[in-house]
C-alpha cells in the first residue's frame, strides 16, 4: 500500500514528538537538560519559532516549495506543523511529567519584569 506524502509526514512527526517527549520530559534527566540547554534566551527563541506568525510562514513556504516536487495541489500540513511546533513549549509539552520547565519559565518571566 502506497502512503500519501501527508500520511508519511504525519507518522514521522508522531514518532519524532514521542521520542522528543521521552528524551526531554523524563523526570530523572529533565533538570539536567533544563540546566544545560534551556535558558531564558532559548525559551524566547522557541516562543518566536513556534508563534502563529511563524507557523503561517512555514506553511506558506511549504506550499510554495511544493510546486518544485509536484504539479498537484500541496497537501494541508497544518496538523503536522502544529504538532511539531508543540515541542517548543516545553512546559505544556511535558505537562505533569516534570515541573522543571515551568520553574525555569517563571524565573525567566520574573527577570523580564
Amino acid at each position: 500500500m502506497q502512503q500519501t506524502f501527508k500520511t508519511m509526514v504525519n507518522k514521522f512527526v508522531d514518532a519524532y514528538v514521542k521520542l522528543e517527549r521521552e528524551v526531554t520530559c523524563e523526570p530523572g534527566c529533565a533538570g539536567e537538560i533544563s540546566d544545560s540547554f534551556y535558558s531564558c534566551c532559548t525559551k524566547h527563541a522557541m516562543d518566536v519559532l513556534s508563534s502563529k506568525a511563524m507557523k503561517k510562514n512555514y506553511l506558506k513556504m511549504f506550499k510554495n516549495m511544493w510546486g518544485f516536487v509536484s504539479e498537484e495541489a500541496a497537501p494541508n500540513m497544518s496538523k503536522a506543523v502544529s504538532k511539531y511546533l508543540s515541542i517548543f513549549d516545553l512546559e505544556k509539552f511535558c505537562g505533569a511529567r516534570t515541573d522543571v520547565y515551568r520553574l525555569k519559565n517563571e524565573m525567566c518571566e520574573s527577570m523580564e519584569a
